[in-house]
């Protein structure tokens, strides 16, 4: 299930430096590794100690949030150990971002596992008659 998050932009000298937290869904905490009440209120870069471990996505953020263009990304995450791809879309919502949050790897396993069982049941069918 999609994640929302909107962060407002936290500016020095015009630029934006860095987002804080104002609203999680459950979801979206879930998809970070987090719980949606341990975002509010909180910085970005303080959170993953520097989206800077994925500058691509802070720099999208800060694009939006700057620019005003929406835009969509894909990007690999580590969350638990485990390796998934998220796309993250992001439209500039008052003087920040807000952030539509999919799991792509949750979506294609499940791709995946309806082509494995539409195989295995068309096996069957074959073996049976």
């Amino acid at each position: 299930m999609p994640g929302f998050m909107t962060l407002q932009a936290i500016r020095d000298g015009g630029h934006v430096v860095d987002f804080v937290w104002d609203f999680a869904s459950a979801s979206a905490a879930r998809l970070l590794g987090h719980k949606a009440l341990d975002l509010v209120g909180k910085r970005l870069l303080d959170v993953f100690a520097g989206a800077l471990a994925h500058p691509a996505v802070f720099d999208q953020y800060r694009r939006v949030a700057e620019s005003g263009a929406g835009e969509a990304i894909q990007q690999v995450h580590v969350v638990d150990g485990v390796e998934d791809t998220y796309r993250h879309c992001a439209v500039r919502l008052a003087d920040g971002v807000a952030v539509t949050l999919t799991n792509l790897s949750a979506v294609r396993r499940a791709h995946a596992l309806r082509l494995e069982v539409s195989a295995l049941q068309a096996m069957n069918a074959n073996y049976i008659r």
